[in-house]
Protein backbone atom coordinates (compact mmCIF):
# COMPACT_ATOMS: atom_id res chain seq x y z
CA UNK A 1 0.00 0.00 0.00
CA UNK A 2 2.78 2.51 0.72
CA UNK A 3 4.11 1.72 -2.28
CA UNK A 4 0.92 2.81 -3.73
CA UNK A 5 0.78 6.12 -2.34
CA UNK A 6 4.54 7.08 -3.12
CA UNK A 7 3.38 6.29 -7.27
CA UNK A 8 0.61 8.88 -6.92
CA UNK A 9 2.69 11.46 -5.19
CA UNK A 10 5.65 11.06 -7.66
CA UNK A 11 2.91 11.43 -10.24
CA UNK A 12 1.38 14.37 -8.65
CA UNK A 13 4.86 16.21 -8.40
CA UNK A 14 5.70 15.15 -11.86
CA UNK A 15 2.74 17.45 -12.70
CA UNK A 16 3.82 19.62 -11.08
CA UNK A 17 7.35 19.60 -13.35
CA UNK A 18 8.99 18.37 -10.37
CA UNK A 19 10.27 15.14 -12.50
CA UNK A 20 13.67 13.95 -10.22
CA UNK A 21 11.68 12.26 -7.50
CA UNK A 22 9.10 10.58 -9.77
CA UNK A 23 12.42 9.24 -11.89
CA UNK A 24 14.44 8.14 -8.75
CA UNK A 25 11.19 5.86 -8.10
CA UNK A 26 10.88 4.47 -10.84
CA UNK A 27 14.49 3.28 -10.97
CA UNK A 28 13.98 1.95 -7.62
CA UNK A 29 11.06 0.09 -8.58
CA UNK A 30 13.43 -1.54 -11.44
CA UNK A 31 15.03 -3.54 -8.88
CA UNK A 32 12.75 -3.92 -6.17
CA UNK A 33 11.55 -7.34 -5.38
CA UNK A 34 7.66 -8.58 -6.60
CA UNK A 35 6.02 -7.31 -3.18
CA UNK A 36 7.14 -4.02 -4.14
CA UNK A 37 5.87 -4.20 -7.20
CA UNK A 38 2.54 -5.60 -6.75
CA UNK A 39 0.80 -2.31 -6.88
CA UNK A 40 1.59 -1.83 -10.27
CA UNK A 41 -1.12 -4.60 -11.08
CA UNK A 42 -3.60 -2.64 -9.18
CA UNK A 43 -3.42 0.30 -11.14
CA UNK A 44 -4.01 -2.14 -14.29
CA UNK A 45 -6.95 -4.06 -12.61
CA UNK A 46 -8.66 -1.62 -9.87
CA UNK A 47 -9.51 2.10 -10.21
CA UNK A 48 -8.31 4.68 -7.30
CA UNK A 49 -11.87 4.47 -5.93
CA UNK A 50 -11.87 0.49 -5.68
CA UNK A 51 -7.93 0.51 -4.37
CA UNK A 52 -9.14 3.02 -1.97
CA UNK A 53 -12.22 1.48 -0.96
CA UNK A 54 -10.05 -1.71 0.06
CA UNK A 55 -7.47 0.36 2.05
CA UNK A 56 -10.42 1.87 4.01
CA UNK A 57 -11.91 -1.22 5.11
CA UNK A 58 -8.43 -2.63 5.55
CA UNK A 59 -7.50 -0.17 8.15
CA UNK A 60 -11.07 -0.76 9.64
CA UNK A 61 -10.86 -4.29 10.12
CA UNK A 62 -6.82 -4.64 10.88
CA UNK A 63 -6.52 -6.83 7.81
CA UNK A 64 -2.72 -7.30 6.96
CA UNK A 65 -2.38 -9.93 4.15
CA UNK A 66 -1.94 -9.37 0.96
CA UNK A 67 -4.38 -11.66 -0.34
CA UNK A 68 -7.38 -10.48 1.73
CA UNK A 69 -6.71 -6.91 0.78
CA UNK A 70 -6.68 -8.48 -3.23
CA UNK A 71 -10.36 -9.59 -1.98
CA UNK A 72 -11.69 -6.60 -1.04
CA UNK A 73 -10.59 -4.28 -3.74
CA UNK A 74 -12.77 -7.07 -5.87
CA UNK A 75 -15.52 -6.60 -3.84
CA UNK A 76 -14.87 -2.66 -4.28
CA UNK A 77 -14.64 -2.92 -7.92
CA UNK A 78 -17.93 -4.50 -8.26
CA UNK A 79 -19.61 -2.56 -5.62
CA UNK A 80 -18.53 0.96 -7.08
CA UNK A 81 -18.96 -0.33 -11.44
CA UNK A 82 -21.34 1.79 -13.08
CA UNK A 83 -24.98 0.48 -13.69
CA UNK A 84 -26.98 1.31 -16.30
CA UNK A 85 -29.86 3.93 -14.76
CA UNK A 86 -33.08 3.03 -13.44
CA UNK A 87 -35.31 3.49 -16.40
CA UNK A 88 -38.54 3.00 -14.37
CA UNK A 89 -38.23 6.03 -12.57
CA UNK A 90 -38.62 8.45 -15.51
CA UNK A 91 -41.47 6.39 -16.79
Amino acid sequence: MAQDYTEKVMKWLGQRHIAAPQQAYEQLLQIQGPPYRIHVQWTKEYSPESVRAAIIECRNSHITETAAFVDLMERAKHRLERRPPNRDLFQ
